[in-house]
């Protein structure tokens, strides 16, 4: 492949809008991803296609990360792996979601290659990718966090310096994980209000009117898609809760900080969940 001023590692959901967005812009964007359909559809939007992640690393300075957590490891380790075509200098956006211990193992060494990590979690969704609207969380070294900044704000209109590496991923899994609760009682609630004889789409002008406690978060997870009986949406905060909470309680154990209301909160729900799922096993996304 030919250089690239940036590359994209992963063209999933939330990759393929990133790297459209910075093609928009006009910067010459490469991507690889294990899928050669993504890769086909990128090649149609004028994409330099990396023969494997090394090659990716080997023709972009500036790289972003966006695969599953489950695919980080493969991704960048081995022969064919991110880390063996790092050069100097080379700057590694993280935007997996990552325990803070992975984060730091993972900067060390990317930083043990030649090059310099950035956490950046995001919010915004698919259509924030898309449409370079995310907010971006960022952890690791201030100056860098400047220094990427010209890049990152054509993907992003809010971001967010947190602190130290690990810092972001765990705001966003926090946020997530309160999130995804507070979609699945959402849904409870408007079948309640609905029952009583409330109209939904005035239920939802309350929700959301300017001051109200669930002002943004009924807008971003309930009225997009909330219906009255088990919906796809009632599945989308699944995995938040249950991937972010499997590493989130053993952090707050580990740090001393008593987490028992919302760790039996977090429960409930994805037993309620599962329960709905079941019921309609149709909806289950992984």
């Amino acid at each position: 492949m030919q250089n690239c001023e940036v590359g994209i590692l992963g063209v999933g959901r939330m990759g393929r809008g990133i790297a459209a967005t910075f093609l928009r812009a006009g910067l010459p964007t490469g991507v690889y991803d294990v899928d050669d359909q993504r890769m086909r559809d990128m090649a149609q939007q004028d994409a330099a296609l990396a023969e494997s992640p090394v090659d990716l690393a080997r023709h972009c300075p500036f790289i972003s990360i966006v695969v599953r957590s489950d695919d980080l490891d493969a991704a960048c380790s081995g022969a064919d792996g991110l880390l063996a075509g790092l050069k100097a200098g080379s700057i590694v956006a993280l935007h997996t979601s990552t325990p803070p211990a992975v984060t730091r193992r993972l900067a060390m060494e990317i930083e043990a290659h030649g090059g310099r990590v950035l956490e950046v979690a995001m919010t915004g969704g698919v259509a924030g990718a898309a449409t370079g609207n995310l907010t971006l969380m960022c952890g690791g070294d201030p100056g860098l966090y400047e220094e990427c900044w010209p890049r990152l704000r054509l993907i992003a209109k809010h971001r967010m310096f947190l602190g130290p590496l690990g810092a972001a991923g765990v705001c966003k899994a926090i946020q997530d994980v309160l999130f995804g609760i507070y979609h699945h009682t959402t849904n409870e609630m408007v079948q309640l209000a609905v029952a009583a004889g409330v109209d939904v789409d005035r239920f939802f002008e309350v929700m959301t009117a300017k001051g109200s406690v669930a002002d943004r978060w009924t807008d971003l997870w309930a009225r997009d898609g909330v219906e009255l009986e088990g919906t796809q949406s009632a599945t989308n905060p699944r995995s938040a809760i249950g991937g972010f909470a499997s590493w989130l309680w053993p952090l707050a154990e580990e740090l001393g900080v008593d987490v028992t209301t919302s760790r039996e909160t977090v429960a409930r729900s994805m037993s309620l969940l599962e329960a709905q799922l079941r019921a309609a096993p149709e909806l289950r996304r992984e």
